[in-house]
């Protein structure tokens, strides 16, 4: 246990006077009031049809296991829509046990073709990381069911409706890889935290993070932030969230007393990284390194070797250039200094 008496007292008595905005195993999720989200599509567009997948007969129960707790939820409904996307079954990293589990997904590529674009910004991650560090505490808060606590316009339910063995269903809450759905979520944090983003808290989609320079300001600010959430019906994630921390990971960074620093696990998969065989893989590896440019002096021209190789109708060739470039980044990177 990190905390001291103090600490504990003082965090123990807030949590307590905001227990209703803690997600509990077996609650139905909530739905916020602030925002719905809409899928705009031209008038001229007919509804879309695609034949459900063929998927391997072992996933089926984890299939009926998953849809059945989103209709208690009150995440899914029947519907009579003639609209249809296909599910995927996707796996999810390994658990503590080397088990692996399998998210169950919709498709939407087909009717993210023919939607309407959101344009709303979402907030750079480095102007967040540049006022984040040398404070006393941090702490981080996690939504539960993040996206499913935003309600569908109901206009647009019948657009999200897939099948499966027990029939055909729609979305009432909104799911995740809709067009225009991070942006949905980024209109509700803002409209959630207006006058207190980027001044007690800051907040990129679902991650938001608290720091203060003392456990009496820590105190007012997580207090306030609270009170907004249970305004806006919004319920955390317990077990996801982290109270009153010296360091905190945050936005695929540490954040400390002292500054920031990449993410010691990002930097190991970096390290780790073999050396890519095509342009899929370099692409994958800048991107990755590219993160973090912000701490390599001059990353744009150690990496030009390598982004070279992205070029139209360039030749694949991994020569001596691109091999030391790819060795630069990797040991710089593990040598990053904090900011």
């Amino acid at each position: 246990d990190h905390l001291n008496s103090e600490e504990r007292e003082s965090l123990v008595a807030i949590c307590q006077d905001y227990s209703d905005i803690f997600f509990l195993e077996g609650d139905r999720v909530s739905a916020t009031t602030a925002v719905t989200h809409r899928i705009k599509t031209s008038e001229a567009v007919s509804p879309i049809h695609v034949k459900p997948y063929r998927l391997p007969q072992r996933h089926r129960q984890e299939i009926t296991d998953q849809m059945e707790a989103l209709e208690r939820e009150g995440v899914i409904t029947a519907s009579e829509s003639p609209w249809n996307a296909p599910l995927l079954v996707v796996p999810k990293k390994p658990d503590v046990n080397g088990q692996v589990k399998y998210r169950v997904c919709v498709d939407f590529r087909r009717l993210n073709e023919v939607t309407i674009g959101d344009a709303f910004p979402l907030p750079n991650i480095v102007d967040i990381l540049d006022q984040l560090g040398r404070s006393k505490y941090y702490s981080t808060l996690d939504l539960a069911h993040g996206y499913h606590q935003i309600p569908m316009s109901p206009s647009d339910r019948s657009k999200t409706a897939f099948s499966t063995d027990r029939g055909h269903f729609e979305f009432e809450r909104m799911p995740f890889g809709l067009k225009g759905a991070p942006g949905t979520f980024q209109r509700l944090m803002n409209k959630v935290l207006i006058g207190i983003n980027g001044i007690k808290a800051f907040v990129y989609l679902d991650d938001i993070i608290i720091y203060a320079k003392d456990l009496n300001d820590h105190s007012q600010k997580i207090t306030e932030i609270f009170q907004r959430l249970r305004q806006y019906n919004l319920k955390l994630q317990p077990l996801k969230c982290e109270f009153l921390r010296k360091e905190v990971n945050y936005l695929g960074h540490q954040i400390t007393d002292e500054g920031v620093k990449p993410d010691p696990q990002k930097i190991s998969c970096v390290k780790q990284f073999p050396i890519p065989r095509n342009v899929k893989e370099v692409k994958s590896f800048l991107g990755l390194s590219g993160y973090y440019r912000r701490f390599i002096r001059n990353y744009g021209q150690i990496a030009k070797p390598l982004t070279s190789l992205l070029k139209k109708d360039v030749p694949y060739i991994w020569s001596d250039l691109c091999q030391t470039s790819f060795e630069t980044l990797k040991n710089l990177l593990t040598q990053a200094p904090i900011l």
